[in-house]
């Protein structure tokens, strides 16, 4: 009876395990309201946008440029200054606090 009981306790955690990936799963899923989809396929826009990592450590605040196809952009920085979490968010890996996001594609896929 104690192993039943101890297999039953480990399910039990299991499950709640999986209930918390799902939820932040469900979380990351959802849309993000400040990625639109460019009118100009050929055009990347960022305005206003604040850059923040997933625990709220503010990165890059109040960022605003456009790229059209064909043109080129340098983004540098200090380690940790932000640069990779810029495409993080173009790509709609990390949500953004303020601003909006325009690209051809804004799910992040197919850019």
């Amino acid at each position: 009876l104690a192993g039943a009981w101890q297999a039953v306790m480990l399910n039990y955690a299991s499950i709640a395990r999986i209930q918390a990936l799902l939820g932040r799963l469900a979380a990351v899923a959802k849309p993000d309201e400040a990625m639109l989809r460019s009118e100009d396929l050929a055009l990347i826009k960022f305005e206003g946008v604040h850059v923040q990592t997933p625990t709220g450590v503010d990165l890059v605040r109040g960022l605003t440029f456009s790229v059209q196809f064909g043109e080129s952009l340098l983004i540098t920085g200090h380690n940790g200054a932000g640069k990779s979490s810029i495409m993080r968010c173009l790509g709609g890996l990390w949500k953004v606090s303020a601003g909006s996001i325009w690209s051809p594609s804004p799910t992040g896929s197919g850019l």
